[in-house]
């Protein structure tokens, strides 16, 4: 079958996106996996560049994929289609490395990994025209849609964000397993890191995870920026080296001559792991996880490595177990202990050329392709344009908004907080959720009182108004959901109540983890709402989850609630964190001003300061485009609250 990838058809020529064939004729152990995201890292640059292994070019690339199981082998027993998976290295599963755990120690790690195909020297990929192209690079060659991988992959939640995780495949993974697996500093430790990457920053993020933490952390680097990021995770020194003439004297000074008990050289360059043994306590040890020239040697006087003890080795792939490290630090990052997603800029994959620069120059630390965008991108090319040059907006939804889950029964005057808020800020944007009995009702129209209000809620051109539809998490009827779209529909065309229709559904409780049938419930009542309502500028859906969902939940709603719940959740989770790199995604097509959030529970010293008040909703503000703020910790929505008008003034 045709699929896109990123093809290099020669030492040193670029990345060319492009069409190529994949034999998805697998083999028993295998498994086909279309990516959705793909890290890049500098082992796929330095290889693209690759005088020494006959055979390589032309070649696709790529080690740091993720993706979802399309086609197994008859073999396999892990994994099943649909399964989200991380496309770590290949082992054989079979030598004594493999056997105790050490599976980037395996047998035939050299020949599986950086050979120029399958083991058997057959090869997954060919070009339109017949000529055979280098699969299985790390394994699993993960610059293309498509790549076919053997069985032992790493298997991930099916809500995993994967443009996120999947440069734990290699580079993190590398970083945090040489400082716990191979340096181990204990609270007496001196330990440095040479190159503040993507590696070097894992590997200072994972002391916070170290049982001990060492009492110093050297960083040293070129780019001030990055060292001003390790500082940031934990490193208690850094060293600049283009403003140090010795790093060795650098280093010692710092621990008055003693030397590091510790380092990690992420750089490759053999000058720079020479400078560390020369640096390097008694009884010190020194690892190399960088690889630059692949020739590249180290030398060491022998006589001094004998008396001082210092160890000099090398560490492939972290020293670790993928299917036990790699679920481990991802559990870490969602506890907010290990934030490696800070690191992470993503690109369409057609956009591999200025990815490679970012990378080069250092501008980004770690550049993640993703795999869905790339016609989604194109067509954008052309719509949003056209939508500039005609005065449209993608959605309706207003960039500045209040959304107001508005379920206080409108006896009279009950509402007049809300409609002098609208009345007095007409520059300032609302979401008004209506919920006349979890829903319409049965009734054609609401009670008097509903219909009283709500025509004055529609009044104002800065609302709109929403109605209320539950879905229990998809496990509601789906004929009820659709009735009650129509319910809502019909309410707009009853002439005897002018101005009481709605200009979109809330489908509340919707699901966060992803399964078809609950694509195709969504996927059912949105389209009910679209016919029904009309497809127009003004019809604003939106589904709430009340956390963040599976992306491929993200596409159909105008908007999704991805946060509900109480202040303290929101920080103890680290909320705020998760949306915006959520939104700084490209491989979805939502972004800020489709999210919103509703937290209530404020605490009074929160609530009852201006400042507290102003930095809170300055955080939402920065990550969603629609929000709510309350103090009441309990019935949430059935009054305003006491800092209802403090927050509109701040909202503003």
């Amino acid at each position: 079958m045709l699929t896109d990838a990123l093809v290099v058809s020669k030492s040193g020529a670029p990345f060319k996106f492009q069409k190529i064939e994949v034999n998805n004729n697998l083999h028993d152990n295998e498994v086909l996996i279309r990516m959705k995201a793909t890290g890049v890292c500098h082992t796929d640059l330095n290889f693209s560049n690759e005088t020494s292994i006959p055979g390589l070019f032309p070649a696709v690339f790529g080690h740091e994929g993720a993706g979802t199981v399309v086609s197994i082998g008859s073999s396999v027993t892990t994994l099943s289609i649909g399964d989200n998976v991380l496309t770590s290295y290949t082992s054989c599963g079979n030598c004594s490395n493999c056997d105790s755990g050490h599976t980037s120690f395996c047998r035939d790690w050299e020949h599986d990994n950086f050979g120029v195909g399958r083991s058997d020297g057959s090869k997954a990929y060919s070009s339109t025209s017949g000529e055979a192209v280098t699969s299985h690079f790390f394994g699993q060659s993960s610059f293309a849609r498509h790549a076919v991988v053997m069985e032992c992959r790493v298997k991930v939640p099916a809500d995993a964000p994967l443009q996120l995780l999947a440069p734990l495949g290699c580079g993190i993974m590398t970083g945090a397993g040489a400082m716990m697996n191979v340096v181990k500093p204990t609270s007496n430790s001196i330990v440095a890191i040479v190159g503040a990457g993507a590696v070097g920053l894992a590997a200072i993020m994972a002391l916070k995870l170290n049982k001990e933490q060492p009492k110093i952390v050297i960083a040293v680097d070129l780019i001030q920026a990055r060292l001003d990021m390790a500082k940031k995770y934990g490193a208690t020194h850094v060293i600049n080296s283009t403003e140090v003439k010795d790093l060795k004297a650098a280093l010692l000074e710092l621990t008055d001559v003693e030397g590091v008990n510790g380092s990690i050289d992420c750089t490759g360059r053999a000058d720079v792991v020479n400078t560390l043994m020369e640096a390097t306590a008694k009884r010190g040890t020194v690892v190399s996880v960088g690889v630059g020239k692949l020739d590249a040697t180290m030398s060491a006087n022998i006589f001094n490595t004998v008396n001082s003890g210092r160890i000099y080795t090398g560490c492939c792939m972290g020293s670790c177990y993928p299917q036990e490290f790699i679920p481990m630090l991802a559990e870490a990052w969602k506890r907010g202990d290990f934030p490696f997603t800070e690191l992470i800029k993503t690109y369409p994959a057609q956009e591999m050329d200025k990815a490679v620069k970012a990378v080069l120059d250092g501008s980004v630390v770690k550049a993640v392709l993703t795999w869905d965008t790339i016609f989604v991108t194109l067509l954008l090319g052309i719509i949003i344009p056209l939508a500039v040059m005609l005065g449209l907006r993608r959605y309706s939804t207003p960039k500045s908004a209040i959304i107001v889950p508005l379920y206080i029964y409108p006896a009279p005057g009950a509402w007049d907080p809300l409609l002098e808020a609208i009345s007095i800020n007409p520059s300032l944007n609302f979401i008004v959720v209506v919920n006349p009995h979890s829903g319409p009702g049965v009734a054609a129209v609401p009670d008097a009182n509903y219909t009283r209000e709500i025509p004055r809620l529609n009044s104002h051109t800065n609302v709109q108004t929403v109605g209320y539809v539950p879905t229990a998490y998809t496990k509601r009827d789906l004929t009820l959901v659709k009735h009650d779209i129509r319910t809502y529909s019909e309410w707009r065309s009853n002439s005897t109540v002018p101005g009481l229709g709605v200009q979109g559904i809330f489908f509340d409780e919707t699901p966060s983890q992803y399964d078809d049938t609950s694509a195709y419930f969504l996927l059912e009542a949105q389209k009910e709402a679209r016919q029904v309502l009309g497809f127009t500028s003004r019809c604003l859906l939106i589904n709430n989850p009340g956390t963040i969902p599976d992306t491929r939940f993200l596409d159909g709603p105008n908007m999704t609630v991805v946060f509900e719940g109480t202040f303290d959740t929101y920080q103890l989770h680290g909320f705020s964190h998760k949306i915006e790199m959520l939104g700084r995604l490209q491989g979805i097509k939502a972004s800020r001003q489709d999210f919103g959030c509703i937290m209530h529970s404020l605490p009074k010293d929160v609530a009852g300061s201006d400042a507290s008040m102003k930095k809170v909703v300055r955080e939402l503000r920065n990550i969603a485009g629609a929000v709510f703020l309350t103090d009441l910790g309990e019935n949430y929505y059935s009054t305003f609250g006491t800092c209802w008008k403090q927050f509109v003034e701040l909202a503003k």
